[in-house]
């Protein structure tokens, strides 16, 4: 397990509570729900396994930044500017922020951070 730097907090509201996350290092995107907004718990990583962020041996502060975390259609997104590689965002989606999460959709030719998800009127995510 590596350092965890729980710096950032952003919400992502659903029926039945909030979800916010932090990032940096493996296993990234600790989730943390919370009902009350006063105490929060982790329910687990969005990205836990190796094949998900490859960042062993990676420098410091080279990982997965500038995450967006949406609900939609009672899934929910995350899209992260993967920094380790320098090309591109990784996209996973879940039924339930606790995991498990999808294997990453790399969108290539993206370089930079970030990324927003949108729907356009078929659904379809967008950055």
């Amino acid at each position: 397990m590596s350092p965890s730097r729980r710096r950032e907090r952003r919400a992502c509201s659903r029926r039945r509570g909030r979800v916010a996350w932090s990032f940096e290092y493996a296993p990234g995107v600790p989730i943390f729900t919370s009902t009350g907004l006063r105490s929060w718990t982790q329910a687990g990583n969005v990205l836990s396994r190796p094949a998900q962020l490859a960042v062993a041996g990676v420098e410091a502060s080279r990982g997965n930044f500038a995450l967006t975390l949406r609900h939609h259609d009672s899934r929910f997104w995350m899209i992260t500017a993967d920094i380790s590689d320098g090309d591109g965002h990784l996209l996973v989606t879940a039924d339930d922020p606790a995991g498990s999460w999808s294997d990453p959709v790399r969108v290539t030719g993206t370089p930079g951070i970030d990324p927003d998800l949108a729907w356009d009127d078929a659904t379809a995510p967008a950055t």
